[in-house]
């Protein structure tokens, strides 16, 4: 019942907005890094698969 009113009240969807903007954010941040393009790969990919999730 309390992840049914959670969900309904759309925080749910509110967090994953946010994680998604997170990240997005990131990986500009990524662009003015010092690092090589196989580093920056990595550091995206890990940031997908920390944030990705199955409900």
């Amino acid at each position: 019942m309390l992840q049914q009113t959670i969900r309904d009240s759309g925080a749910v969807d509110q967090v994953e907005a946010m994680i998604r903007r997170n990240v997005d954010r990131a990986e500009a941040a990524l662009d003015f890094a010092p690092l090589t393009p196989d580093v920056r790969t990595s550091l995206i990919e890990l940031a997908h698969h920390a944030t990705n999730r199955v409900a």
